[in-house]
Order: C-alpha cells, then sequence, then structure tokens
C-alpha cells in the first residue's frame, strides 16, 4: 500500500525541477512585454514546452494542470504546447483540456488549443471536428484552425475539406469570419485544391445559395497568398461571375488577381 501511496504522490505533486521551472517561466513572464501585455513570443514558450516535458513525469496530468489554471497567459499556453506533445498524453485526456483552452478568455491561449486538440482527432478526424463545428463559437472558430492544419498537411481529402468548409462559410459570428475566408478557404483550400475549391464556390453561386458572409469570405479567400498561388487553376471557375450580380468587392479581388497575371505574363 506504501508504494502504490508513493506512486501516486509522484505523480499528483509537482518535482522540485518543476516548480523552479515554473518560478523562472513566470519571472520571466511577468518581466517580458509581448502584444502589450506580460508575455512570451512563441519561440520561447515552445522552448518552456520543451524544458516542462523532461521535468514532468509520463501522464502527470495534475503538473500540466498547474499550467492550465495559471493566471498569466503565457504559463496557460504552455501547459497548452505541453499537451500537444507527440505521445506523452492520451486523446481523451487531452480533449477536456483543448476545450478548455479553446474557450479561455485570454485570445492568444485560445489560438493555442489547436495544436492538442489535433492530437484528439486521430486517423479519421471528420467527426471531432464535427462536433466542435456544431457547438459553435470559440470551439467552432478552433476547429476551422484544425481543418486548414489537415487541409495543409494532406489529411484531409478535397471532398472532406469542401463537406468542412461548407459547414463554416456561412457562419454569423465575426470571430469564426476571421478565420474562415483568408486561412481555411484562401490559404488552405485554394493553395491544397484549387479546383475543387473554385468549383464549389461556382457551384454555390449558380444555386443562388449566397449570402453577405458567404461573398465576405470570399472576397478573403481571393485576397490570400493561397489564391494568388492556384489562379492559373481557379480563374475558369469563377470567369463566369464577371458578367454576374457579383459584389464589387470580389469583383475587385477578380480583376486584381487577373492584372497581376497580365503583369508576370
Amino acid at each position: 500500500m506504501a508504494n502504490a501511496i508513493e506512486q501516486v504522490n509522484a505523480v499528483t505533486t509537482p518535482s522540485r525541477a518543476f516548480r523552479d521551472l515554473l518560478a523562472e517561466l513566470v519571472e520571466e513572464t511577468t518581466r517580458t512585454r509581448h502584444h502589450g501585455k506580460p508575455g512570451l513570443p512563441a519561440a520561447t514558450k515552445r522552448r518552456y514546452a520543451a524544458r516542462f516535458a523532461d521535468a514532468i513525469a509520463p501522464k502527470d496530468l495534475a503538473s500540466v494542470d498547474i499550467l492550465l489554471s495559471h493566471p498569466l497567459p503565457s504559463v496557460r499556453q504552455v501547459g497548452g504546447l505541453i499537451l500537444a506533445r507527440e505521445g506523452m498524453f492520451a486523446p481523451e485526456t487531452i480533449a477536456p483540456r483543448a476545450r478548455r483552452l479553446a474557450l479561455d478568455e485570454d485570445w492568444e491561449v485560445r489560438e493555442w488549443a489547436v495544436e492538442p486538440y489535433l492530437r484528439t482527432l486521430g486517423h479519421q478526424p471528420l467527426a471531432g471536428l464535427q462536433s466542435w463545428i456544431e457547438a459553435g463559437g470559440r470551439l467552432r472558430r478552433a476547429a476551422v484552425l484544425a481543418v486548414r492544419a489537415l487541409v495543409l498537411d494532406g489529411t484531409l481529402s478535397a471532398s472532406a475539406s469542401l463537406r468542412a468548409l461548407d459547414a463554416v462559410i456561412d457562419d454569423p459570428d465575426s470571430y469564426v469570419q476571421a478565420s474562415v475566408g483568408g486561412f481555411l478557404a484562401g490559404d488552405a483550400l485554394f493553395r491544397r485544391y484549387p479546383r475543387e475549391t473554385a468549383a464549389y464556390l461556382a457551384e454555390r453561386v449558380r444555386a443562388g445559395a449566397v449570402n453577405p458572409v458567404f461573398w465576405k469570405n470570399v472576397r478573403d479567400a481571393l485576397r490570400s497568398n493561397g489564391a494568388r498561388a492556384g489562379w492559373t487553376l481557379i480563374r475558369d471557375h469563377l470567369a463566369a461571375w464577371t458578367a454576374a450580380p457579383v459584389p464589387a468587392a470580389v469583383r475587385r479581388e477578380l480583376d486584381r488577381l487577373s492584372e497581376k497575371e497580365d503583369v508576370h505574363a
């Protein structure tokens, strides 16, 4: 029995190395300004996460939870980075903590929810993505960024990617919209699946399934580096828009892309 208690304490009581490292992290975070408040740049937080991973015993979620509940946002972000490390924790233990990060009141903490969230999705990620997409708000926005990552690394097929896009492209939440057009549709889908994405958008327009949010996301997508990279593959699908009742902001982006192509021809 004594051995069992000692094993539990070894996991639930932070080590001296952990406590010393936390004190160092808090001190550096407090004296450093980042985005106008106490905090650390991403590279520094990643270095701390690697050091904490060495100081934390395997499966020691209690120590990670100390970081995740800390009042300093940068400390919570380091906790998120530890959760995202390959093989440290089981997906079912990561999931509720990733959700907590995604709902955090600090915007920068929410940015670091995506990496651990991706660890929970497995080899068939659509079901896990769908649960957050259906939840709305901050979780939905984190799901958009997760889809973007899965598109860019080739995990999601074109059809699966476009099903995910279809679920969020009309989202009325401005926080979600900020990531759908430029990040997901533009930088990811126009880059990885340019023809299929352009065909999807063109079909939505042909079917009349458009609204102001849809057009805003299309405009943002056309402004992206992904649209510029894939323009020669997407232009034919969108050419008909020059003769359609397309919003002026979207038409301007189409003209701008065409002008860039003419300059480089």
